[in-house]
């Protein structure tokens, strides 16, 4: 392994990066009969990861309680207290409302990671495509969720050695772990590189037709 120093002194891994996959959602119930002009929905705002996996290794660790010292939910400035900060999992905010917007999730890190805060983006969503009213089910939620990859090019060595030696330990639970959305980020590459190779033979084929023209 290389090392190069970092701008604080420290001692960084050089040609090195792992990935922690992180997902931003919300999940919002229509309260049906209990709806009022200004609260007609209840949704949870949540920050949720599991696994991360270094490229040298299957090794997969639960790293909530190892990377991130604080997550600061930025919500419109119309609710009381709009910046809610959490130091411990689980990560999420309920609240009822009657409009979409959209979110700012800033995570900060420990200070051995020696990293800035990173700043994710998520909108509210109230309404299903298939029931644009939002008015359809107060028993099933409108779940929207956005899978993101927080990247540590050359980590710190004691942050990542830290990281790597942890040992996972069950989270705690979530209140709508139920309507999560499974991501399969390899395989949706997969499918995107050949739909991309079906589009560039197509063009090739149309070109070819042309010029034969």
């Amino acid at each position: 392994m290389q090392y190069t120093t970092g701008t604080k002194g420290e001692r960084r891994l050089q040609n090195f990066e792992f990935v922690i996959p992180v997902v931003v959602g919300t999940a919002a119930f229509y309260l049906g009969k209990k709806a009022t002009e200004y609260h007609s929905h209840k949704w949870t705002l949540y920050l949720r990861t599991s696994k991360w996996r270094r490229p040298d290794s299957s090794c997969k660790q639960d790293v909530r309680r190892t990377s991130a010292l604080q997550v600061v939910f930025q919500l419109h400035p119309s609710f009381d207290s709009p910046m809610r900060e959490y130091t411990h999992p689980p990560y999420e905010v309920t609240e009822t409302g009657w409009g979409e917007f959209e979110i700012a999730v800033i995570l900060h890190f420990t200070d051995d990671a020696g990293e800035e805060p990173v700043e994710l983006y998520h909108r509210l969503k109230l309404y299903g495509e298939d029931d644009p009213s939002g008015q359809a089910s107060t028993k099933k939620p409108v779940v929207s969720e956005t899978y993101e990859e927080l990247v540590f090019r050359e980590p710190a060595e004691t942050f990542y050695q830290r990281v790597a030696n942890h040992m996972p330990v069950p989270a705690p639970p979530m209140s709508q772990s139920q309507w999560f959305t499974t991501f399969h980020p390899q395989e949706d590459l997969r499918k995107f590189s050949a739909a991309r190779q079906r589009v560039a033979g197509m063009t090739a084929s149309v070109q070819r037709q042309l010029e034969a023209a």
